[in-house]
């Protein structure tokens, strides 16, 4: 029977390697310059986004609630202002130091991108769909022989604070869970983090008419980005792209419920969130590109021949705790590779992994087993009359050093796959409509003085470059935007919008929303809101815990990052080989 001291499993830390992977990622990306010329967000990821929780449906009000009751202080993720954190006009200055607006929650750009990382655990359970299945990664459920997902689901559950009754009965949280590749090519309509609530916020931030709401959906579909790229990047854990939940409840230490997954553990303590062994910095100056055109294809490659992504490498190349040959009897007169075969054989690894892999040294009572390349796959050690295998600190390192290199590369792909730079070859007088994209629409509207938009003419467009129509007459302060819509297969739609002209009257340089006065805003429930007058805070109020890449990066928004702050807890030293 379960234990009602049963921890709940996790695999990447979300408080630093998780942050530390998706804001590597972003400053590798072309979010920023997105942000800044086609949005108007002169500070790109450091922009100050509005949510205003009068326009959040329940299910995502609820899920922002709970959130910010696990985001830690230091993390650069906890939002300012909310429901009740403006005192009346009475009281002391200093007692509104975090007031937003009324009740909105403000955070930049990059916060709810870290926001939405937490979120994706909000509550545990939701880590039931970032598992792949272990005999069929593409299959829509997943199942591991030694802890099914209801045994999974219960343990998360008795962690999540449901009653004893409802851990052995109707589960409360995600019930009928499928595979991340299900939840990924399809979503289930009510869940507030899935891709078809992204594709929702990502049209809004474009089409909706004021630009408090168009703020309010292009924060909302961050959140959705940090928690689908938290369920990737999970992917790429041996354990969770091998089904193996079981690994989640290893003892980490002689203390009872010291449990988790030992590579999570491994990475926390050895790297924090500032030590990753990251990839080369991209050349700022060359255009970044999706690594693949759909959403899945970054979890599995559709073509494993040309590229490989981090959960194919997991999946049959590395080995999780639960996924080791049992102890048994080896023949110490047998060659090193004759013995290494015999236990390989028994494993789901790709040939190349197998071929030349050899015990070393043998015969031995301690040592590893190794690749072709030399990587430790795992140890062995001796115990009586038989041999035990396991993976330690060395074993650990090698996936690490691996993987999350891989996996901020795919981070990075996959936040260029959803906010893509302007279609086009060269210039703003055309865009380039790709032969994969269906139902493209050029949307032409008119914005005036305030940010306020009409659309005022749509075009259906074909394949191929196209140019664009003629701007459309434009009165005293207002300018020309034209936003392109288009489907993707298994993938949010693409929307991206591109300023065009001004009328000579018109001094704004910029869409950015900005806090009126005093203002009345209709948002998504047709409800309106009067707004008390606050002055914006700067933007570095919003983002505390800005971390600092890797030294290496010249992106902007990377020396934006390092020089706003960083995390203030030393990380302890790495912990010692466990075989020699």
């Amino acid at each position: 029977m379960l234990t009602l001291g049963t921890p709940t499993a996790r695999a990447w830390d979300v408080s630093s390697t998780h942050l530390a992977l998706t804001e590597a990622a972003v400053v590798r990306s072309g979010l920023h310059r997105v942000l800044m010329d086609e949005s108007g967000l002169t500070q790109g990821l450091f922009s100050p986004l509005r949510v205003d929780p009068q326009w959040l449906a329940a299910d995502e009000r609820r899920l922002l609630e709970r959130t910010q009751d696990v985001v830690h202080a230091d993390s650069g993720a906890a939002p300012l202002g909310g429901p009740g954190s403006c005192p009346t006009g009475r009281a002391p200055a200093e007692t509104r130091r975090f007031c937003v607006d009324g009740d909105a929650w403000e955070l930049t750009a990059v916060g709810w991108l870290r926001f939405g990382t937490f979120a994706e655990l909000t509550p545990s359970a939701r880590l039931s769909h970032h598992f792949l299945d272990r005999a069929d990664a593409r299959a829509a459920t997943w199942d591991d022989p030694d802890l099914g997902a209801g045994q999974l689901r219960r343990r998360q559950t008795a962690h999540n604070g449901a009653s004893f009754a409802s851990r052995f009965t109707r589960l409360p949280e995600n019930r009928d869970a499928g595979s991340a590749w299900s939840w990924l090519r399809h979503p289930p309509a009510d869940d507030p983090l899935s891709p078809a609530r992204l594709t929702h916020h990502l049209e809004q931030a474009r089409l909706a008419a004021s630009p408090a709401e168009r703020a309010h959906h292009l924060a909302l579909a961050l959140v959705c980005t940090g928690a689908l790229l938290h369920v990737v990047q999970n992917t790429a854990v041996p354990a969770h792209a091998r089904g193996d939940a079981l690994a989640f409840f290893s003892a980490l230490s002689s203390a009872r419920h010291d449990r988790g997954l030992p590579l999570a553990e491994f990475v926390r303590q050895a790297y924090g969130r500032r030590d990753l062994p990251l990839p080369a910095p991209a050349n700022p100056t060359v255009q970044t590109r999706p690594l693949a055109t759909t959403l899945g294809g970054h979890v599995l490659s559709d073509d494993a021949a040309t590229w490989q992504s981090p959960s194919d490498v997991a999946r049959t190349q590395l080995l999780s705790e639960s996924t080791l040959p049992l102890a048994q009897r080896l023949d110490p007169t047998a060659s090193a590779g004759e013995v290494a075969a015999g236990l390989l054989d028994q494993l789901e690894l790709s040939p190349s992994v197998r071929e030349a892999a050899a015990m070393t040294p043998w015969p031995a009572p301690r040592g590893y087993v190794r690749d072709g390349n030399g990587r430790p796959l795992f140890a062995f050690a001796q115990s009586g009359d038989r041999y035990e295998f396991f993976l330690d600190d060395r074993v650990y390192r090698d996936q690490a050093v691996r993987l999350i290199p891989q996996v901020v590369e795919v981070s990075r792909s996959l936040v260029d796959l959803l906010y893509p730079a302007w279609p086009t070859p060269g210039g703003n007088d055309s865009v380039a409509i790709s032969d994969t994209w269906q139902e493209a629409t050029l949307h032409t509207y008119v914005q005036d003085r305030d940010g306020v938009r009409r659309e005022v003419g749509r075009h259906p467009l074909g394949p191929g470059q196209q140019p664009l129509p003629p701007p459309p007459p434009l009165g005293d302060g207002e300018r020309s935007v034209v936003v392109l819509t288009a489907d993707r297969v298994e993938t949010p739609r693409v929307v991206v919008q591109l300023p065009l002209t001004a009328s000579p009257n018109d001094t704004s340089a910029t869409t950015e929303p900005k806090p009126p006065a005093a203002s009345t805003a209709t948002g998504p429930s047709e409800a309106a809101v009067t707004r008390p007058a606050a002055p914006p805070p700067d933007g570095a109020r919003n983002d505390p815990a800005a971390p600092r890449p890797d030294s290496g990066s010249s992106s902007p928004a990377a020396g934006k990052m390092a020089e706003d702050g960083g995390e203030s807890a030393a990380q302890p030293k790495p912990p010692g080989e466990t075989a020699e």
